[in-house]
């Protein structure tokens, strides 16, 4: 921390968030570091403090995907974390994943991922269903922003094809659990499968890469990240 009367008479070069930033994206994320790559969340502010800097390119952006709820009775089952935990559910998750990492960078799930980050959270309590029609797994919560209208979908798992069709079933969510809109925050990638079905509000937050380190650049990983909600650490 550094008192803000102090830190604006430096440079910004200078300032102690400069150091620490500059230090972190040297020595812990890129080739032959702890981290091969990173990505984050910040608004548009943030990321210019720091792309101005040079230390931040661009690697996409996140919008808001919002649709109205639908009445038709879900198909969708609560799904117990032990459940995920199965061999065959585990395949199956496994199997999602490894097939949308051959186009996009998408981060590791696996039901150690979902027991850590939804089921265990020690503050906001997260919903897991399934739907085994298509199948499909998404996790759910009452949007912070809007708690009495919109349910997020922190998550939503199946496999690209059928994405689309999963979205749309996940509408019937929003009205079963007493919502009049399903929300979520989704990356580029994520974007177009949606455009059709959702309305898509530009958040005003840059996907940044780390520009101190030769590869991979930002226009490499434009329209790559797989990011949804759940992804940040703040949803």
């Amino acid at each position: 921390m550094a008192e803000p009367t102090a830190a604006s008479h430096l440079a910004p070069r200078e300032r102690p968030i400069a150091y620490l930033a500059r230090y972190l994206l040297t020595t812990l994320i890129g080739p032959g570091r702890p981290y091969p790559i990173g990505y984050g969340f910040p608004n548009n502010r943030h990321y210019r403090y720091f792309a101005r800097l040079g230390y931040y390119a661009a690697a996409g952006t996140i919008s808001q995907a919002t649709s109205l709820a639908a009445s038709t009775p879900p198909l969708w089952h609560p799904l117990p974390i032990k459940a995920l935990e199965e061999p065959r559910r585990r395949r199956w998750l496994a199997a999602v994943v490894r097939n949308l990492a051959r186009h996009h960078l998408i981060l590791d799930r696996t039901p150690e991922t979902y027991r850590y980050r939804y089921h265990d959270h020690p503050e906001q309590r997260y919903r897991l269903w399934w739907h085994p029609r298509l199948p499909a797994l998404a996790v759910t919560a009452p949007c912070r922003e809007m708690p009495q209208t919109h349910l997020e979908l922190l998550d939503l798992v199946a496999h690209r094809h059928a994405f689309a069709a999963a979205w749309q079933e996940a509408r019937t969510l929003a009205h079963a659990t007493g919502h009049t809109h399903l929300t979520a925050w989704v990356s580029d990638a994520i974007a177009p499968l949606l455009a059709p079905h959702a309305t898509l509000t530009p958040l005003g937050v840059t996907i940044p890469t780390n520009a101190l380190v030769p590869y991979p650049t930002g226009e490499a990983l434009q329209w790559r990240w797989w990011l949804k909600g759940g992804d940040s650490d703040f949803r």
